[in-house]
């Protein structure tokens, strides 16, 4: 269980994420409401993440595409990661990944910077076959939901997805559903 509050386990996703040590079987984290500002990487396979309430449980990063911490660096799956693929707030890195009742916000200010390459991706799918995504809100301006990798799987129920410009956009097959 995390909770941001300090009543769980842990206060922050990643920690939780990072102690999975065998991804042969299902590992189910809870999340308690809570701004939960970190930069999220799922590299574990058959994670399932459950948040208490989509609105109040939010997962949150203030970086673009030219402002990313990750600029020519590499995810822990070795994948390397420059500009868009490493705006991300949210991760999935790996196969069987399972998401319900959480919000993923790119907070990036785009009226109070002036940079040319702005694109800020809120969630982002890397190698990643077989992800559900379940009543889960996704929020940015440019470049929100990203199912990047070809011949790779996502199944959306009754999602959220609010952005300006290509606000979906990848080679990744996506089926939305409601």
């Amino acid at each position: 269980v995390v909770a941001a509050d300090g009543s769980g386990d842990y206060t922050k996703i990643q920690d939780a994420l990072d102690v999975i040590t065998d991804d042969s079987q299902r590992s189910i984290i809870y999340v308690k409401p809570g701004v939960y500002s970190e930069k999220l990487v799922v590299a574990k396979k058959n994670v399932s993440l459950i948040g208490e309430d989509r609105d109040k449980v939010v997962i949150t990063w203030n970086e673009c595409s030219t402002t990313s911490t990750l600029q020519n660096g590499t995810y822990s799956t070795g994948i390397t990661s420059t500009g868009t693929d490493a705006s991300y707030s949210m991760l999935i890195a790996a196969d069987g990944f399972y998401g319900e009742n959480f919000t993923v916000r790119n907070d990036y200010d785009y009226q109070a910077n002036a940079h040319s390459d702005r694109q800020a991706v809120a969630l982002e799918h890397i190698n990643s076959d077989k992800a559900v995504l379940k009543n889960i809100k996704m929020v940015s301006f440019q470049d929100t939901y990203y199912p990047k990798s070809a011949k790779k799987r996502v199944y959306l129920k009754d999602c959220y997805i609010q952005g300006g410009t290509d606000y979906v956009f990848g080679s990744g097959t996506a089926f939305i559903d409601g």
